[in-house]
């Protein structure tokens, strides 16, 4: 049987997050960053504020599907020597790490690309999300 996944849900911000992070729902149904101990409800690659402040949106639009996304790494995060198919794990303010607990995807590095990128002034990794169901 073929099973239907939307990548993207618009979901309303709580607080601040900052674009290429790593969300989880909050109990209200809005969405904040996500933490280290935590499997993430999705990624966003747009800055968003709950105040619309410096004209940030209030809704976002989250990517909830496996698909691979840029997230942004974790201060002092190594891949220099990671291949592509590492295991990623969550890390503090919706990050991701080479280390940690909560497993969120694996390294995409496509054979002409360094494993960490610098995305619009942020060093993120290709991070192919786990499909929510894996959890």
């Amino acid at each position: 049987m073929t099973t239907y996944s939307h990548n993207f849900i618009t979901r309303k911000v709580s607080g601040n997050v900052p674009a290429y992070r790593l969300v989880k729902e909050s109990d209200n149904g809005t969405v904040v960053l996500n933490g280290a101990d935590t499997l993430p409800y999705g990624a966003v690659t747009e800055a968003g504020s709950e105040t619309n402040e410096k004209n940030k949106p209030q809704y976002l639009r989250v990517s909830t599907a496996q698909g691979v996304v840029p997230v942004e790494l974790a201060a002092g995060a190594d891949l220099a020597s990671a291949k592509s198919g590492a295991t990623l794990y969550a890390a503090a303010d919706g990050k991701v790490d080479a280390k940690g607990t909560v497993a969120v995807g694996i390294l995409d590095v496509p054979a002409e690309h360094a494993a960490s990128t610098d995305t619009r002034g942020v060093k993120t990794a290709r991070v192919h999300l786990f499909h929510p169901a894996a959890k």
